[in-house]
């Protein structure tokens, strides 16, 4: 199995210093899996940096399903106490590893970091909750 993959892409090109931009996200739990351990999920989570290693702030809590996810997105909303991105996948056996999901967020949801705008995508940290409980 090959570690997941992620990326982040501003919605509309706005990545200058303090501005308020959308961003998709894409997570792929394995590429080289068909394992079904996706079926399993109930919840995940997308956990922002530190501040203090990137400035994000937030100044919404919306997002939703990008229409090119495979895997269907029934809830989602950011944290803006915790600097997390919850998820909640609509459930279905049928789910593989290699199926993606992509969320993305309204609203201008994100204002960009001010004193560090190159963003290291290595400092996100994607967790995958098997129960419905996690918090």
């Amino acid at each position: 199995m090959t570690s997941p993959t992620f990326s982040m892409t501003a919605v509309n090109g706005n990545l200058n210093k303090g501005s308020r931009e959308d961003y998709a996200f894409t997570v792929v739990y394995s590429t080289s899996s068909s394992a079904a351990d996706m079926a399993l999920v109930k919840k995940i989570s997308i956990q922002f940096p530190l501040f203090t290693t990137y400035d994000f702030t937030f100044a919404n809590t919306e997002c939703i399903e990008n229409p090119s996810s495979t895997i269907e997105v029934d809830k989602c909303w950011i944290d803006t106490t915790t600097y997390t991105i919850w998820i909640v996948p609509v459930i279905k056996g049928s789910y593989i590893n290699s199926n993606n999901f992509m969320i993305e967020t309204r609203g201008f949801s994100i204002i960009n970091p001010i004193n560090n705008p190159s963003i290291n995508q290595n400092q996100f940290v994607i967790r995958y909750y098997t129960w419905k409980s996690a918090a």
